[in-house]
């Protein structure tokens, strides 16, 4: 492990102020190794996916090429990947240029797959970060290292950088997660407001009383809290916001 990287993230993110800035400092760090392409994704509950929902379902962030977001599409682009659904299975780790087939892969998955190697999209790792088997949520990172040519070269980099890498991820995750969840959504003080009242059993006349606003003017931060958090009614938007400790009850 490279301490001297380890310690120099360390310091960096005891000085990040939010969540924008905490994922800035971990691409720079992964960078140093020659990470160039890093996705990030969270799964607060994990009834709400399924075959074709995963992007639904997911938190996600990521600095892949532009290209790849526009193929697969901004609304779809975890929902054919199978390394989530492994991920979600409890599998620990995905070599991104195993044959899919080695995994029961759907077509959906193949083509996908067969597209990311089209964009030169071919050696990378994904790793289970948490899992809802034993934390609140579940969490992953798909690693992309576009500057090797051969399955033998990415294994002799990652031999040499895994523990490095696993590390610094962790870092990203545990400052997601703890610190600044608001990397991976941000609510403004008015839909906290209305997550907290609502967890306390309040109605959105309720709630508007107490926070002296007409029930029209709480209409907005009650739709756009839903939006952000990918919540289809009330009770799903308080789980998630709760189990992402995006409100304290």
């Amino acid at each position: 492990m490279k301490l001297e990287l380890i310690g120099q993230l360390a310091d960096d993110l005891k000085q990040v102020k939010d969540g924008e800035m905490l994922w800035q400092r971990c691409l720079t760090a992964l960078g140093t190794l020659g990470v160039d392409g890093v996705g990030y994704g969270v799964i607060p509950m994990i009834g709400l996916t399924g075959p074709g929902k995963m992007t639904e379902a997911t938190f996600f962030r990521h600095s892949y090429v532009r290209e790849w977001e526009e193929a697969v599409g901004k609304d779809r682009l975890l929902d054919e990947d199978i390394s989530t659904e492994l991920l979600l299975n409890g599998q620990e780790e995905i070599f991104w240029n195993d044959d899919p087939d080695k995994y029961n892969a759907s077509l959906a998955n193949r083509r996908l797959h067969q597209l990311e190697n089209d964009l030169g999209m071919v050696w990378g790792q994904t790793l289970l970060l948490s899992h809802h088997s034993r934390d609140p949520v579940s969490s992953g990172i798909g690693l992309h290292v576009g500057h090797v040519k051969s399955d033998a070269e990415f294994f002799a980099y990652w031999k040499e950088h895994e523990q490095t890498l696993r590390t610094m991820s962790e870092m990203l995750n545990s400052g997601m997660l703890e610190q600044h969840i608001d990397g991976v959504v941000r609510l403004s003080g008015r839909e906290k407001d209305y997550i907290y009242w609502s967890a306390l059993g309040l109605d959105r006349v309720q709630i508007a009383d107490r926070l002296c606003i007409s029930a029209n003017t709480l209409n907005k931060p009650i739709a756009s809290a839903k939006a952000k958090l990918k919540a289809r009614n009330t009770p799903q938007a308080v789980a998630k916001a709760v189990l992402l400790g995006l409100v304290e009850l």
